[in-house]
């Protein structure tokens, strides 16, 4: 097996994953959380319809829910590799949906600043 360090490294850098996640991966009903009640309301609003005073509002519940209620994607561009050390060797997991494979076609996949 070849594991891809580099999508390991992009991983790391873009993966909602390592970005703060809530739920340290696991599923915790997320509909107890008002945060994220009021980010779906406006993240799945359609931009090109939506009133231009929404469109900051909707951008931010869309990064809400990629950052904070998904635990594991990355970005379209790379594969990312989910991996552990055991006993000195890397042992492969699972690779990690791609941005789009878990959100609208329509949505922007969030930029590293």
């Amino acid at each position: 097996m070849v594991v891809n360090f580099k999508g390991v490294i992009a991983s790391s850098l873009l993966c909602g994953y390592l970005a703060g996640s809530i739920f340290s991966g696991s599923y915790r009903e997320p509909e107890r959380y008002p945060r994220f009640q009021e980010a779906v309301k406006y993240a799945y609003m359609d931009l090109n319809t939506a009133p231009t005073e929404l469109h900051e509002k909707i951008l931010e519940s869309r990064s809400i829910l990629a950052f904070e209620y998904v635990d594991r994607w990355c970005a379209d561009s790379v594969r990312c590799d989910l991996i552990k050390l055991e006993d000195g060797k890397i042992i492969f997991l699972e690779e990690l949906p791609h941005f789009h494979d878990i959100f609208p076609a329509d949505w922007e996949e969030p930029k590293v600043k």
